[in-house]
């Protein structure tokens, strides 16, 4: 779009319109279309205008297209007289005075503001047609939607547009004192419908006021402000962008006006201001336009002639002077270009003279770079040949040390083989160990189980014997208030005895009576008297007996058989009891058999240990010595190499003497065949070590799994020990019986001890023979890697001493 065709209002207009076309296609489509004419705040008139542009167009509408319809649209609703249906009768004229300070309706209204012009604009003659009023308004409604534009996005207008929401009955209420954040404002913005603020715009609100919350009225007015300032900033950009493309094209209106003033045209000043132009500097394209359109809306010539001489003079005069800048501006044009043309001939004849020098300076350049590069391949075919040579003796003694490596490292899986070989004796050796203890394990288990058998039925005879004694004791019990009351009955008997016996002497002693007084009862009395005699005597007679026996009884130490088969039993039991101690001792015996078979397994184990420890010391000290060794070499071949360096240093220097130019580097060696070597090398280390990992691993578990059962064995061995240590029991008594569980389970622990501290000992011996086994590996490793190391290293053999260059 040509900015200097347009006025100072159209390019506004222009800038906004830019603001919408994103891809820079100079048009826009109906979805800006729509957007634009919301930020004009066309309201109503936007849809008119939307539907009157793309009705019967294209899908896009250009700046050109978009002024000419808005004009349409703001100037057809405006008040406009309609013009005389009759050619040659005009209107009856109406003076400046009577027009001037009437009021019409405003244009726009919008909530509380009203825009638009509240008089009417003052008429140059009163001759001027209704058709030039109309001219002038369309002109005013363009000003007055360039003021609109302006304004965008001001206070005024975000405050009717906040009173259109408001009235609104589904809008939401806004409260002037509620705080807001930074989400909740772009919320709100967004509710109301202002696209044209973004989060950006709304942080930078909440940045200047370095705070995170702020009451919703103070949000608004700071946003107001910073719209403001925006749009000014944008504008005065796009107007001093515009400017200064125009600077040059401009004209002060004095100039106008004077040369107005001499063409003859009246009041020039007054012109200007009718036409819209009030500003110092006045474009002449645009004055131009506004001069046709006026003449266009004056129309034919034949029906006004004065207004339109007036114009055609103006416009006239406009041209002259318009021509006369040209005509200037060509000179000067003119002349620069001569200007121009001299200092280009000056510049080219100075370009041919550096021409001439730059060709002679690179000739120069050439030869002496040819003479130095000859000598250069020359000192290079020497210093190559040289280093052939050098590379040929490396190759031969890195072929002899790779030789050497290889037999160390034959000679070293030899070792590790043999290592190997022990080890593996060794595990079979544990296994075979293992199995003997698996099977002391078993007796020993079997031995448990006869001794808990014999233990139970120890008890069981304990138990049996503590009832038999009880039903013993009951019966002597028994016994004995029996013999109480044979005693008490005895003691009566004797009672009546002596009664008896008393009574038969005091008989005896009686006087016997006259045989005269009892002669008739004589036979019966005494028949009475011996009946009675034997009766008594019949009674006494079990006493007798009863008493003759406890007699004997007393005589031989209160013994019955009762008493007799109680002891026969008790010896019995003690005869049953006694049993178990036999088979007690037999398990004994055998039980020490084990334990010496295994104190010499222990023996061997430990003497196997001693030796493979003098094994290790050895093998430690052979590897030790190699290592000095090696480290020997290393240093020897360090200091060979140094002193190489020094004298490769030294011939250096002497050649830097010789010639200036310093000598290409050496061409690089073909190494592919060592560097193949090193990479095979590192994967069998590699695949070595993940191997020897392995096994450590494996066999870390199998003396972890082997330490487990010497202390399961170390355990059941203790408690064997204690079960043979135990004291034989006294089958006699029931205090025994109870006291013989307890005796079990405690007893020496001498042998026991003993063992577990061997057991303990050869487990260390173990763990430490794994360690310094471990170690050896580790020093395998070093060594390996270190050889390799020094097969690689670039050794180079002490070069000649070099002739003197004449």
């Amino acid at each position: 779009m040509d900015g200097v065709s347009m006025n100072h209002y159209e390019k506004q207009l222009y800038s906004v319109f830019k603001t919408f076309d994103i891809n820079n296609e100079e048009a826009l489509d109906r979805s800006a279309v729509l957007e634009l004419c919301d930020a004009l705040q066309l309201e109503d008139r936007g849809a008119t205008l939307v539907d009157t542009l793309f009705d019967g167009r294209p899908d896009r509408v250009t700046f050109t297209h978009f002024r000419n319809g808005l004009l349409s649209v703001l100037g057809g609703e405006g008040p406009s007289p309609a013009p005389s249906t009759r050619p040659g009768v005009s209107t009856p004229p109406q003076s400046d005075d009577d027009s001037s300070g009437r009021e019409v309706a405003p244009k726009f209204t919008f909530g509380l503001k009203k825009y638009g012009r509240r008089s009417r604009p003052q008429r140059i003659d009163s001759n001027v047609s209704p058709r030039h009023r109309v001219a002038s308004e369309s002109r005013l409604d363009v000003e007055r939607c360039k003021q609109r534009m302006k304004c965008k996005r001001s206070s005024s207008a975000m405050e009717s547009r906040i009173d259109l929401r408001l009235e609104d009955e589904d809008a939401p209420k806004l409260d002037h004192e509620q705080r807001v954040d930074t989400d909740r404002a772009l919320k709100l913005c967004q509710s109301l419908e202002m696209h044209g603020v973004n989060r950006k715009l709304i942080q930078q609100v909440f940045d200047s006021s370095k705070t995170d919350e702020m009451s919703l009225g103070e949000f608004f007015d700071r946003l107001n402000v910073s719209l403001q300032s925006t749009i000014d900033s944008s504008l005065d950009e796009s107007n001093s962008d515009v400017s200064t493309c125009i600077d040059n094209d401009t004209v002060p209106s004095d100039v106008i006006v004077e040369a107005w003033e001499r063409a003859g045209v009246q009041k020039p000043r007054r012109l200007l201001q009718e036409l819209g132009f009030t500003i110092v500097a006045i474009e002449p394209r645009d004055l131009e336009q506004s001069l046709d359109e006026e003449l266009q809306a004056l129309g034919f010539p034949s029906e006004i002639s004065e207004p339109r001489s007036l114009l055609l003079l103006a416009a006239n005069t406009l041209s002259r002077l318009q021509i006369e800048r040209i005509r200037s501006k060509f000179e000067m044009v003119v002349a620069e270009r001569n200007k121009l043309r001299s200092d280009l001939s000056e510049a080219n004849r100075r370009a041919r003279m550096l021409a001439q020098d730059v060709d002679e300076n690179h000739a120069q350049i050439e030869a002496e770079l040819k003479n130095r590069m000859k000598a250069m391949e020359l000192k290079h075919a020497e210093i190559a040949r040289l280093a052939g040579d050098e590379a040929a003796a490396e190759r031969e003694r890195a072929s002899r040390e790779s030789s050497r490596l290889a037999a160390d490292i034959a000679r070293r899986a030899d070792l590790e083989a043999q290592l190997r070989i022990d080890l593996a004796t060794r595990t079979q050796r544990c296994q075979d160990l293992e199995e003997r203890i698996n099977e002391c394990e078993n007796r020993h288990n079997e031995i448990e189980r006869e001794g808990a058998r014999a233990l139970e039925e120890a008890r069981i005879a304990a138990q049996r014997e503590a009832e038999r004694a009880e039903r013993e004791h009951a019966a002597a019990e028994q016994c004995a208030e029996r013999l109480a009351e044979l005693r008490g009955d005895n003691a009566r008997l004797r009672d009546r005895v002596d009664e008896l016996a008393a009574a038969l002497e005091a008989a005896a002693r009686a006087p016997r009576p006259s045989s005269a007084l009892s002669s008739p009862l004589t036979l019966n009395t005494l028949q009475r008297e011996c009946s009675v005699e034997d009766g008594h005597i019949e009674m006494c007679r079990p006493s007798q007996e009863l008493l003759s026996e406890l007699k004997m009884l007393s005589a031989e130490n209160a013994s019955c058989e009762l008493c007799g088969g109680k002891w026969e039993r008790v010896g019995a039991l003690c005869s049953v009891l006694s049993a178990p101690d036999d088979e007690q001792a037999r398990l004994r015996a055998s039980h020490e058999a084990e334990i010496s078979n295994l104190n010499a397994i222990i023996t061997e184990l430990e003497g196997s240990l001693d030796a493979l420890r003098g094994e290790y010391e050895r093998c430690e000290e052979y590897w030790a010595a190699r290592l000095q060794r090696e480290r020997d070499e290393q240093r020897a071949a360090d200091e060979l190499l140094a002193e190489l360096a020094d004298k490769v240093a030294a011939y250096e220097r002497q050649f830097a003497s010789v010639s200036r130019v310093a000598p290409p580097a050496l061409p690089a060696l073909p190494e592919t065949a060592l560097e193949d070597q090193y990479a095979q090398l590192e994967a069998e280390m590699h695949q070595l070590r993940e191997e020897t990992d392995a096994r450590l691993a494996r066999q870390a578990e199998d003396l972890s799994q082997k330490s487990q059962r010497i202390e399961e064995l170390q355990q059941c061995a203790d408690q064997l020990q204690q079960q043979l240590q135990r004291p034989r029991p006294r089958p006699c008594t029931d205090l025994d019986v109870q006291r013989f569980q307890p005796t079990c389970g405690c007893g020496g622990a001498t042998a026991g001890a003993a063992l577990r501290a061997r057991a303990a000992r050869a487990e260390r011996a173990a763990q430490r023979l794994h360690a310094r086994l471990a170690a050896a590996d580790l020093l395998v490793k070093d060594l390996y890697i270190e050889n390799c190391r020094l097969a690689h290293l670039p050794h180079l053999p002490p070069l000649p001493p070099l002739p003197r260059l004449p």
